[in-house]
């Protein structure tokens, strides 16, 4: 398994079954981008925070936000709390 996955706090696991035939990207078949992809996706949705979208992938708020760009998701959810949660802490 990926470091990602060993780094990632003791919890719930997710199990996906991918048919055995060549149509499924290769991507989906690395569980470091499963686990990014996921994150990602739930963090840009306004399902998580940040910092649980950080726990599900074990990194750092910068290495977070590094693969993130990475991944073609945006940095900061642009939901008012958001918002106002990142400018009261400020850069």
């Amino acid at each position: 398994m990926s470091d990602v996955i060993s780094k990632r706090p003791t919890g719930t696991t997710l199990t996906i079954e991918l048919p055995a035939i060549d149509a499924v990207p290769e991507a989906l078949r690395d569980p470091e981008f499963v686990v990014y992809a996921l994150a990602g996706t739930l963090y840009s949705q306004g399902e998580v925070s940040g910092k649980e979208a950080r726990s599900l992938t074990g990194d750092s708020r910068r290495v977070f936000e590094e693969k993130m760009a990475h991944f073609g998701f945006p940095l900061l959810s642009d939901d008012a709390e958001t918002i106002a949660t990142e400018l009261d802490v400020g850069f």
